[in-house]
Parts: C-alpha cells; structure tokens; sequence
C-alpha cells in the first residue's frame, strides 16, 4: 500500500467506525497490539474499476455483538446482536471500502465491489496478518483490529 493511503485509509476507517457503530477506533503500532484471547474473525472483499485490490480486517470474535448492537440500536444482552455480528462486521468493511475508495479515487470514479465475505481466524494467522507490510493496527474501546488495503494497478 501506498504510504499516502495508509494515512487516509486510517483516518477513513476511524471515522466510519465512529460514525456507523459508535465506537472509537485510534491508530496503534502493529507491534504492541495484543493477539486477541478468543476467537478472532476476519472479514475481506475486493474491488475492480479505476484500479483494483482488497480490503481486509480482522476483529476479535467477542466484538461483532457491540457492533452489531450499536449498528442496530439491540440491547447487547439481546441474542439477535450477537447473530447478527458478523453481518454487521461485513457492512462495515463494506462502507470503509466505498468510502477510502472515494478518498483515494474521487467521486467520478466507479468501482465494482464483491460481497464481504467472513471466516474464522486462527491464532496464527492473526500474528500473520499482523505482520503483513501494509497491514495497519488499531484499537476498538481496547479491542485489537487490524486492517490491510491491497492496491493494484493504480496509476502513479
């Protein structure tokens, strides 16, 4: 990833995590973000147009629920959050893409984008991911995320 779109791919998944759910996400460096105790989840979707690539990110699996239920104005205690958490981790994804894509593009451009799709994480893969070069790392209320943009083909 271009160094000028991890500042703007931050920047964009901060304020659409904000914005959407509720919560508040703040840049962190890679290397000091805990593994997650549980389970972890990752959800990731590609785009083609202008140019094209990936977005991918993964959450601990304990966190779907709140965002499901801030999403969706449910009771955390309420079951259907919880079942509807990872729909709700794909939508999020889903707009964080449209919207860097936008940032990066601008609004004349037209991409096609894919459905997110969602699958369980192994905790190797989360050490992985973590140190992928473009991979970027946050904080979400205390929980880790990571987030990776995969551009191709883009003009210089």
């Amino acid at each position: 990833m271009k160094t000028e779109h991890a500042e703007a791919l931050s920047d964009t998944f901060c304020r659409v995590i904000e914005q959407l759910a509720f919560m508040f996400a703040e840049p962190a460096e890679p290397d000091v973000v805990p593994q997650p105790a549980g389970p972890c989840v990752a959800v990731a979707m590609e785009f083609s147009g202008v140019f094209g690539g990936s977005l991918r990110l993964a959450v601990p699996a304990a966190i779907c629920a709140e965002l499901a239920g801030n999403m969706l104005g449910m009771d955390l205690d309420d079951g259907e959050a919880a079942a509807r958490g990872t729909d709700s981790l794909k939508e999020l994804l889903n707009i964080t893409c449209g919207n860097i894509l936008t940032e990066i593009a601008g609004t004349e451009a037209v991409f096609t984008l894919t459905i997110p799709a969602a699958e369980p994480l192994e905790p190797g893969k989360w050490d992985e991911f973590r140190r992928r070069e473009g991979a970027l790392a946050f904080l979400i209320d205390d929980n880790p995320a990571l987030l990776e943009l995969v551009v191709k083909g883009e003009a210089a």
